[in-house]
């Protein structure tokens, strides 16, 4: 659970540029 912790810390802590790019 630890790991999907940190992946969710991490993709919050990304600039929202980001996330449209992925999408």
């Amino acid at each position: 659970m630890s790991y999907s912790v940190k992946y969710l810390q991490q993709v919050i802590g990304w600039p929202k540029i980001t996330i449209p790019a992925i999408a």
